[in-house]
């Protein structure tokens, strides 16, 4: 038999073929290193184009990425110019995020900062006067606009996140206070043609149990989370109907500027007082009870496995009372109002289900791939189990609101 044209397959021993095994896991990880480096390389080219073609900061010298958030990617840029280093905050917004999105944040941010509310981070303008930037980024082969926007970076500590929130009495009483002034501050505020794609509270409800079905039907059946949701959909649909707040309660309940994610995760703070405010992605003239409701869930709502979904009464006493007390004071936006107290444990439930909205339609469902399933099912786990205790302890939690 000719063997010279033939290629031998060896047959390789046992040691043979671990150390080749060794050797193709070490050319794995390099190769996943490499990735990395040109990612990171990749993305601190982006923001510091950005803002050097844009803005008069002077030269990108450090780009700190920012963790947290997810919905959008932060980072801490630091720029010098004539030999002084400034910091600054930088957005690189969702590819879903629209101008209309961002002129209307923006828009917001410079009326509650003219109108009693100078701690939130303002954006910067460009050198054409606008304060955002519109970029082009290579996503996938494809060439796709991304907007960017730099903003003043806020002194003070990040000391908590939006959950697992474990704020002191006096923190709690000084998140109170600072969100009653911006609400008050926010008063008065026009979106005119800058209306966010996302409705009110009361019509976006309407549309969540289409949506819920629509992703439950996805054929996503090699994800745990797809699972979970499916086996949850039933009794979220009945909640659904359940907790639903009649249209003329919504046309009872006052309107201000809200800032829709407003939690401890998203304020800086110098000791135990809040100083400053910001990720106003959310924001937009609402329904003000909402704004409430949900910050005291963030705020107040235990992890812990021992009581997960529970209320702590004594901190949400501190941060209500601390609210209701500021816009006492002020004279402008009046403190709760009747109608709102009495719906007020009723707006906990719709929270609740804005929350699974957003697990799935605003985070999981849009790009399954890159999400974690088991951390998704940990937030459905809380957002579900909250339902109970809160009609469990209904009496004590509309005695407190009736108190403040």
């Amino acid at each position: 038999m000719d063997t010279s044209k033939m290629r031998i397959l060896t047959d390789l021993s046992t040691i043979d073929l671990v150390e080749l095994e060794e050797r193709a896991r070490k050319i794995s990880l390099a190769g996943a290193e490499i990735r990395e480096i040109l990612a990171t390389q990749n993305i601190r080219n982006e923001i510091a184009n950005a803002i050097e073609d844009n803005y008069d900061f002077g030269r990108v010298v450090e780009v700190y990425e920012i963790f947290g958030g997810y919905v959008n990617r932060s980072f801490a840029a630091v720029c010098e110019r004539e030999g002084v280093r400034t910091n600054y905050f930088v957005r690189k917004f969702n590819l879903v995020t629209t101008e209309i999105d961002v002129k209307l944040e923006h828009s917001l941010i410079n009326y509650v900062r003219y109108h009693g509310f100078p701690e939130v981070a303002w954006a910067y303008p460009t050198k054409t006067g606008q304060t955002f930037v519109m970029a082009n980024e290579r996503l996938e082969g494809e060439s796709r606009p991304r907007i960017y926007a730099a903003y003043v970076y806020l002194e003070g500590e990040d000391k908590h996140s939006w959950a697992k929130s474990n704020a002191t009495p006096n923190e709690l009483k000084s998140i109170g206070a600072m969100h009653a002034r911006y609400h008050n501050a926010g008063r008065g505020f026009k979106e005119g043609d800058l209306v966010k794609a996302e409705p009110r509270t009361d019509k976006f409800y309407k549309t969540w149990a289409k949506s819920f079905q629509e992703m439950a039907a996805r054929p996503l059946f090699e994800y745990p989370f797809h699972d979970y949701f499916n086996d949850a959909l039933p009794g979220i649909l009945g909640l659904l109907k359940k907790h639903a707040i009649p249209d003329e309660v919504w046309a009872e309940l006052p309107l201000t500027t809200v800032h829709g994610d407003f939690h401890a995760g998203n304020l800086k703070f110098v000791g135990e007082d809040a100083v400053g405010m910001f990720d106003l992605d959310w924001a937009k003239v609402n329904y003000r009870l909402f704004d409430v409701c949900l910050t005291t869930l963030y705020i107040t709502q235990s992890w812990a496995a021992d009581n997960d979904g529970q209320i702590r009464i004594d901190d949400m006493a501190n941060y209500l009372g601390s609210y209701n007390k500021t816009l006492g004071q002020l004279g402008g936006l009046p403190p709760l109002t009747a109608t709102e107290k009495k719906w007020f444990v009723p707006m906990f439930h719709v929270c609740n289900l804005f929350l699974i909205n957003w697990c799935t339609d605003g985070w999981f469902y849009q790009d399954p791939n890159t999400h974690n399933d088991y951390e998704g099912v940990r937030y459905m786990f809380h957002f579900l189990g909250s339902f109970p205790w809160i009609e469990r302890q209904r009496a004590e939690l509309e005695a407190l609101v009736a108190s403040v």
